[in-house]
C-alpha cells in the first residue's frame, strides 16, 4: 500500500481507512436503528403509571390518542433544558391547539431528597404550561 504523508509526516491513507470504517460502521447502526423503528410503528404503547401531575390532571396514554406527543424529560441544574424551555414553551403554545401534545417528565439526577415543591418551583420558573409529572423511577 502507498501511503502518503503530510508536510508534517503524518500518514493519509491510514486516516482514510479509519474515516471510511467509521462511516460504514455509523450507517450500519442507522439502519438497524431504523428496522427497530419500523418494528415498532404502528404498535400499540404500553400504559404508563404515573403519579405526581403537578400543573394538570393526570395524563393517560388514552388521552393522547390520535396526537402528537413530545415527551420532554428534564432535571434541576441541566443547562440544555434551561436553555431550551423558552422554545419548549413557545412550541406548545403555538401548536397545542392542532393537537400537538407536550407533557414533561421530572428526572431526578441530584443527590439531595427529591422535593416534589421544588420540582413545583423549578416548573413555574421555567413557565413550563404543559403537564408536568415526576419520573420517580
Amino acid at each position: 500500500m502507498i501511503s502518503r504523508t503530510t508536510p508534517s509526516g503524518f500518514a493519509l491513507v491510514p486516516v482514510v481507512w479509519l474515516l471510511a470504517a467509521i462511516l460504514v460502521s455509523s450507517a450500519t447502526a442507522q439502519s438497524k436503528d431504523t428496522r427497530r423503528a419500523s418494528e415498532l410503528a404502528g404498535m400499540k404503547a404500553q400504559d404508563w403509571h404515573v403519579k405526581g401531575w403537578l400543573n394538570s390532571n393526570p395524563v393517560q396514554l388514552k388521552d393522547l390518542l390520535g396526537k402528537v406527543v413530545l415527551v420532554r424529560w428534564w432535571t434541576a441544574g441541566c443547562p440544555f433544558c434551561l436553555a431550551t424551555a423558552p422554545s419548549l414553551n413557545e412550541f406548545y403554545e403555538q401548536y397545542h391547539s392542532r393537537g400537538l401534545e407536550v407533557i414533561g417528565f421530572y428526572h431526578h439526577k441530584s443527590g439531595e431528597p427529591l422535593g416534589p415543591e421544588r420540582v413545583h418551583r423549578l416548573a413555574k420558573q421555567l413557565g413550563f404550561k404543559f403537564p408536568i409529572a415526576i419520573d420517580y423511577d
